[in-house]
């Protein structure tokens, strides 16, 4: 398969498995009779050259899923929903519990546990919009998960936090594909 003129190529996939199986037998006597008459024979490297040597891989019983990459509106939309709900989540919490590291801890388990929701596209498109849409009108319209806030404050925040967090992905994939250009 990997000679450089096509001619001397395998010129079907019945004659690899036939070479295929020919070499896999005990070693008898060799001789030209086995092989298909329209193989190259067995050509032997130069002393100067080193000889091909086909590789298995190293992985057995690992099989590694091939998820479709994220679009560019895929990426930004799960970063404008992190944001948003981040600090939806933030707000609840830290008026339900006070700034304390247990509010912090939940809180990163959350958005934690919302980040592989969306890596794994276990979350996208329509239920974003749906778990933006109950958070936010869960902490407005509870008046212990929003403490001291106003309502329009509440979104301006949330807003605000979802448009930061897309140009913090936007510049950091910028820079991604900037570094995959170049090196």
């Amino acid at each position: 398969m990997l000679l450089p003129t096509p001619a001397n190529r395998f010129q079907s996939a019945a004659d690899a498995l036939t070479a295929l199986t020919v070499k896999k037998s005990p070693p008898a006597v060799s001789n030209q009779s086995n092989l298909p008459k329209n193989l190259p024979a067995p050509s032997t490297p130069a002393p100067g050259i080193p000889a091909p040597s086909i590789s298995k891989p190293n992985t057995p019983g690992l099989v590694k899923r091939n998820q479709p990459s994220f679009s560019l509106t895929e990426v930004l939309g799960s970063a404008a929903f992190v944001g948003f709900e981040g600090s939806l989540l933030y707000i609840g919490l830290t008026s339900l519990l006070s700034l304390s590291g247990v509010s912090l801890g939940i809180l990163g388990m959350v958005m934690g546990g919302i980040v592989f929701a969306l890596s794994r596209r276990i979350i996208e498109k329509a239920d974003l919009i749906i778990f933006a849409g109950i958070t936010a009108g869960i902490v407005a319209f509870v008046p212990a998960l929003h403490s001291s806030l106003v309502v329009p404050s509440i979104f301006m925040i949330a807003a605000i936090s979802g448009a930061g967090a897309i140009a913090i992905t936007a510049f950091f994939r910028l820079v991604y594909q900037l570094l995959s250009r170049f090196l």
